[in-house]
């Protein structure tokens, strides 16, 4: 998760709910879920959101 933090933020902090660490540690865990697309990884997210983000410690 280090690593993911390191990562420069570019995107806009004006309208993100989630920092862009969170959002590539979620796509990381997806796709090692076995999702394989865009919409594979929405779903994934949606089930998954409640557990990361009290594993995470977000809000």
């Amino acid at each position: 998760m280090s690593f993911l933090k390191a990562i420069s933020d570019g995107h806009c902090r004006c309208g993100g709910l989630y920092p862009q660490w969170f959002l590539l540690h979620v796509a990381a865990l997806g796709v090692l879920s076995g999702c394989r697309s865009s919409r594979d990884l929405d779903a994934f997210a949606r089930r998954q959101r409640e557990a990361m983000k009290q594993l995470l410690g977000l809000d």
